[in-house]
């Protein structure tokens, strides 16, 4: 056996990944010996082109392909940490939203949440956080979403199909810039034969892409067990989120928002007790999305109205990313996702252990079972005597003076220590006070990955008495400055740059004692700026300038901000900037881009890096990545914001350029109706939205218009719309007109009929280019399609000038040649003179001018007119009136009203004329002269020519009037004589009288019966043609198909020649 052994070849392994790094590398070296392409063309001969038109077409056929792709490139406001995708859950009643929600939930964090209210944000990777809202079945809050969202997931009921809610969400979103959108098809458990579940997905899926685009995707969800969806089925729709790569829309990258997921109401309570209807102080806390938000701008809250922000403060984020916190190099020190991670947040479904105050933190202690010293018994919480004063609080709350020290001395108490709590408290309070144990415990996390789950869980109560004992000496011995915790450095604002410096080498050397006590990790909130010699942080001179930067405009350079060119530190700085070519090639050939492959795990991780937004772009030659110049200069605008603020200066960062993006804020409003808090309901989302000082300001708004086909009837001017322009929604009325070919905008009673139109409202600016929303009314019981119409708008401006055509009648009183005096189209002399010069016409089209008024005639003037006119001719002016848009403005207060069952009415929405009449019953009024009345004409008599005999003699005999004068009916002597018969003749006569009536009696019986016959026969035939429709339709409808295939087959014949 040992000699068959030794004798057995080796064996090549044909698969694995040791193969494919062979096969790579053989592939690079075989495409290196190969000479490029440019060598291989140097004969222009050999690759010369055979057919010049075929070339051309081509060329052709690429340029178009290329320039369809072509996109204005959008700015992204992720600079730094981005805020959490937004991701609407959307669709019927019933269709499922919620268990979706809480089966990604479980499979993001494992963590089964009751119930779904308001956002849920859930950490998803390293690199991307997610936020969940549940869209309710309410049009106010369909249209708030729409325009935050950026990914719907749009629930249908397969057995049921798509419902009218679904098709306005999505007409709500196209207007709304279009987010990405993905179908999911529910209760398809409810089919039992397969063939009409094949059948329903072919027909659904068709619909859907008609209505979003050809390819768009759908998921298709079976059946619930433990009421969620299957794991895999949840695995592959969570995949495909996580590698959806979202452009940024131009409305929300152009103004600053916030979806609030938590809500208080901070007014005194002396004072709601003593007014119940006071108007609140309330704080609304979130995510910060869009562009910057400066602390004195103006918010609108959807649903509420305009508010100016009492305060705007940047909390520390509940729901942190794991790969934001990094270590002194600058390299992530997270590798993976650990169950100390918080991976939930979401306080409006009661999920969340820590929320932050603006001057506190709140821990919920829901259960806490600990070991009593004296007896060594676990008890509960709620049984400590120390824990009994406070049993009805939900949560203990961490300030920043003594209420700390007692919550360790009850943790000393308790023999318990919240080593996460200490972190979160050290930064929410100071910067400067680093936790002690935090180095340890990150030394630490590699150790603890090779222990057992139980021995981790048992470890954190190891000498827990000794370590609580000496964080409370340590926060003790901390010299910490009120004055400056509260108020910062408003203090320094008198002092003089030598006070300032004295301070800061004071403070200098107290930070050089304390700096070899301290971790690596401190490093992450020092200054992230390159130190000289006169110190290691910003020198005084420069908080000197930075303090009085906000109250002058001439920026201050100190002496220490010339950089000397001479050492090699700033030398190093500005290397790259003289060398070309890819520095990541070459780091790969001396192998420090493992450091790179290692974090950069995911290439999914980071949804708004992508490069092809950019215009980064790979050279397929040379194999160079050529990165975009927009995202270069971003990129290091955004370096050199952080090295210049660093951490120190965050506060004047904030100061200077506003709360970016992706910062959780916390945004404090007075003045706010307590209808606010009395209705709030957490399932409505509370979208606040910043307004520049262009789009605080009333005036006209001139938008393209158009009715929306599936709308029942067409729109009238003056009737009331609910409009929805960028965050608001208002009520206005709207005056229609269209443009004619001399650029008069002429006035429409009504919308027409499939084209767009111009329409005139009151309202807020609003950029050009903004997408329009209308609405007859926002009722969830309204039966048919809600969206009236849509639009864009095109300019504003105070004044824009309407026109309606007027007629002006008048009568001939005079007439000399030609020559009249017209009355009745004016009153007064005044008007007339207004009018001279103008131009006239008279039915039958004989043009004339307004010449002047008569003296003594009210109204009365002469006109003159190419050709006499008659009497009977109508003289008319047509004329141009202005017409004024109305204005009203009347704000919808959806969040401050009972929006369950909410009508017209209750929101305080202007009725329509039919509505009232509806609804008082009253009858349609009817003006007389609005009626059409029969038109009775008078005969004219024209009277005979008359020709003279002279000119008679000179015209041909064609032309001269022929006189057939008519015979007079003149009677004769036969028609007065008398004719009498004689016996025989009256004989005759009798019979053949006899014979007549007997014949005209049979002729009628013969007929009566013949009717009787037809009547008979025709509903003979009503009946077999009733039977035999459906297959006479069916041989028209294919003879008419057939018909058409011939016709389109002969006119692309003839196209194709």
């Amino acid at each position: 056996m040992d000699a068959l052994a030794s004798t057995k070849g080796h064996r090549k392994s044909k698969s694995g990944a040791k193969v494919n790094k062979q096969k790579r590398k053989a592939f690079e070296k075989q495409k290196k010996e190969q000479p490029s392409l440019a060598e291989q063309r140097k004969n222009p001969k050999a690759f010369g082109v055979a057919k010049a038109g075929r070339a051309r077409k081509t060329i052709q056929r690429n340029l178009d392909r290329a320039h369809r792709k072509e996109y204005v490139p959008q700015h992204n406001r992720a600079e730094e940490l981005p805020p959490p995708i937004s991701v609407v859950v959307m669709g019927p009643p019933g269709s499922g939203k919620s268990t979706v929600i809480r089966s990604l939930v479980k499979r993001y964090t494992r963590h089964n949440l009751v119930e779904v209210k308001g956002p849920v944000t859930v950490v998803s990777g390293k690199d991307r956080r997610i936020t969940f809202f549940e869209c309710p079945n309410d049009l106010n809050a369909m249209i708030d979403l729409a325009k935050i969202a950026d990914l719907v997931l749009l629930l249908v009921d397969a057995s049921f199909g798509f419902e009218m809610e679904t098709f306005e969400f999505l007409n709500i979103l196209q207007v709304s810039g279009f987010p990405k959108v993905m179908g999911i098809l529910t209760h398809l458990d409810s089919f039992k034969k397969n063939k009409s579940l094949r059948k329903t997905k072919k027909r659904l899926k068709a619909r859907f892409w008609t209505e979003i685009y050809q390819g768009a995707k759908l998921f298709y969800f079976s059946g619930i067990s433990a009421n969620k969806y299957p794991k895999g089925e949840i695995n592959n729709l969570s995949l495909y989120i996580s590698r959806m790569k979202f452009r940024p829309l131009t409305w929300r990258n152009s103004h600053p928002y916030m979806l609030a997921d938590r809500f208080e109401d901070v007014t005194a309570p002396d004072d709601i007790q003593r007014n119940p209807m006071v108007d609140r102080t309330v704080t609304l806390y979130g995510y910060l999305r869009g562009t910057h938000l400066k602390p004195g701008m103006k918010m609108h809250i959807a649903g509420a109205g305009d508010f100016f922000m009492d305060s705007v403060t940047a909390m520390p984020d509940p729901c942190n990313m794991p790969s934001s916190k990094k270590g002194a190099d600058g390299t992530v020190k997270k590798k993976h996702l650990t169950q100390k991670d918080t991976l939930l947040y979401a306080p409006m479904s009661d999920v969340g252990n820590i929320m932050y105050d603006k001057d506190a933190m709140y821990i919920n202690l829901s259960q806490l079972n600990y070991t009593n010293p004296d007896t060594g018994d676990v008890v509960p919480d709620e049984q400590d005597a120390d824990g009994a004063e406070n049993a009805g609080t939900s949560g203990t709350r961490i300030g920043l003076g003594g209420e700390g020290v007692e919550m360790v001395q009850s943790m000393q108490k308790m023999d318990v220590v919240f080593d996460e709590i200490e972190e979160t408290e050290e930064t929410a309070t100071t910067g400067d006070n680093s936790d002690s144990d935090e180095g340890s415990d990150d030394d630490s996390e590699e150790e603890e990955e090779g222990v057992t789950e139980e021995q981790s869980q048992l470890r954190w109560k190891e000498n827990m008495v000794s370590r609580a004992a000496a964080n409370f000496l340590e926060r003790e011995q901390a010299d910490v400055n009120l004055m400056e915790l509260v108020y910062g450095e408003r203090q320094k604002l008198h002092m003089t740059e030598r006070d300032l410096i004295n301070e800061e080498e004071a403070n200098h050397e107290k930070r050089s004692a304390k700096k070899e006590d301290k971790d690596d990790d401190d490093s992450f909130f020092t200054l992230k700026r390159k130190s000289n010699s006169v110190g290691e942080s910003s020198s005084a001179s420069e908080k000197y300038n930075t303090i009085n930067a906000m109250d002058c405009s001439r920026l201050h350079l100190g002496s220490d901000d010339a950089s000397d060119w001479t050492m090699p530190d700033v030398l190093e700085g500005i290397r790259n900037r003289f060398v070309t070519g890819s520095w990541k090639r070459v780091n790969k050939k001396s192998g420090d881009d493992e450091e790179e492959e290692e974090q950069g795990d995911d290439d999914t991780a980071d949804p708004m890096n992508d490069d092809e937004m950019d215009g980064s772009f790979e050279d397929l030659e040379t194999g160079e990545v050529h990165k975009g110049v927009a995202k270069r200069l971003r990129e290091e605008q955004a370096k050199r914001n952080a090295e210049e603020f660093g951490e120190e200066g965050e506060d004047m960062r904030l100061q200077l350029e506003g709360f970016r993006n992706g910062l959780y804020v916390r945004i404090e409003f007075s003045g706010v109706p307590a209808e606010f808090v009395r209705y709030y309901d957490p399932k409505n989302p509370i979208v606040v939205g910043g307004l520049p000082n262009m789009e605080d300001t009333l005036g006209l708004v001139r938008m393209r218009f158009k009715k929306h086909r599936w709308h029942k009837k067409i729109l009238k001017t003056s009737d009331p719309l609910v409009f929805s322009i960028g965050w608001r929604r208002f009520q206005s009325l709207p005056l229609y007109s269209i443009e004619d070919t001399n650029e008069r905008h002429r006035y429409l009673k009504y919308t027409p009929e499939h084209m767009h139109c111009h329409a005139t409202i009151f309202g807020p600016m609003c950029p050009p280019n903004t997408g329009v929303l209308a609405f007859q009314t926002l009722s969830n019981n309204a039966e048919g399609f809600r969206v009236s119409g849509t639009g864009v708008v095109l300019e504003l401006d105070h004044k824009f000038n309407v026109v309606k055509k007027l007629k002006l009648i008048g009568t001939p009183s005079k007439i000399h040649k030609n020559t009249a005096f017209v009355k009745g189209m004016f009153n007064t002399e005044l008007e007339v003179a207004k009018f001279e010069g103008a131009s006239v016409r008279t039915v039958s089209g004989v043009r004339g001018r307004i010449k002047k008024a008569l003296r003594g005639e009210k109204g009365d003037f002469r006109a003159t007119f190419e050709d006499k006119i008659l009497k009977s001719d109508l003289v008319f002016c047509r004329t141009w009136v202005p017409v004024e848009p109305k204005q009203l403005y009347n704000p919808v207060t959806s969040l401050l009203t009972n929006v369950k069952g909410s009508k017209k009415s209750t929101l305080g929405l202007m009725k329509t004329t039919y509505e009232l009449r509806k609804e008082q019953k009253l009858a349609v009024p009817v003006n007389p002269d609005s009626l059409y009345k029969p038109i009775v004409r008078t005969e004219r008599k024209f009277s005979a020519l008359k020709v003279p005999k002279k000119l008679q003699a000179n015209l041909p005999f064609a032309s001269k009037p022929k006189e057939d004068k008519k015979k007079g009916d003149k009677k004769g002597y036969l028609s007065g004589r008398a004719v009498v018969l004689e016996p025989e003749e009256k004989k005759k006569y009798g019979f053949m009288l006899r014979v007549n009536t007997v014949r005209r009696d049979r002729e009628a019986t013969r007929k009566e019966r013949q009717s009787q016959r037809n009547a008979e026969n025709l509903k003979r035939k009503q009946r077999e043609e009733k039977q035999f429709e459906g297959v006479h339709k069916a041989e028209k409808k294919a003879k008419y198909r057939a018909e058409g295939k011939d016709a389109a087959y002969r006119a692309q014949k003839v196209a194709r020649g």
